[in-house]
């Protein structure tokens, strides 16, 4: 063997030793994916048998069941508006108020609900009124968050004069 053979046979497995050795380079990088894939898959398995335990069916039974409850509440309170409106047709004498205080109460609610306030107190003891005589109710109502107190006169059933006062001063 000459010097010549000797140094192309010993730059060849030069040649593929470096071939080689990248080679096995890359094929552990990629067993390194493979074993990361790995990994991922396990985990995957984990989410798939904790889903499998979780079991909506029972869930979309009960909410079919409140469904159809809904749906017999609803026919229910249709029958019963519809009974109530009958009945409302049928008596309307029996929704007048039966006494003079019913009578006032129910006009003072209904005229300052009608101005806009809200949460009413009576402050006056309505058993002795009559509808003949002038009777001043004392309130106490809101408006928009503001309380203000005052009185109400009424005559013959009817709201004669609404005088209210914010109970706060209002600055201009």
């Amino acid at each position: 063997m000459t010097n010549l053979q000797f140094a192309l046979f010993f730059a060849a497995i030069l040649i593929a030793y470096v071939l080689m050795h990248i080679r096995l380079s890359r094929f552990e990088k990629y067993l390194q994916e493979i074993a990361g894939l790995k990994l991922l898959n396990e985990r995957l398995k984990g989410v798939s048998d904790v889903l499998e335990r979780v079991r909506l069916d029972h869930v979309e039974d009960l909410l079919g069941q409140l469904h159809d409850d809904l749906v017999s509440i609803r026919e229910g309170q249709d029958r019963l508006d519809r009974g109530l409106g009958r009945a409302q047709q049928s008596a309307p004498a029996a929704e007048l108020p039966s006494s003079a205080a019913d009578r006032i109460r129910d006009a003072v609610e209904s005229r300052l609900l009608s101005l806009g306030y809200s949460d009413l107190r009576l402050l006056t003891d309505l058993s002795d009124a009559t509808l003949d005589a002038e009777t001043v109710v004392r309130v106490e109502c809101a408006r928009q968050n503001m309380v203000s107190k005052g009185k109400v006169v009424t005559r013959n059933g009817a709201i004669v004069d609404v005088e209210l006062q914010p109970v706060a001063p209002v600055f201009p």
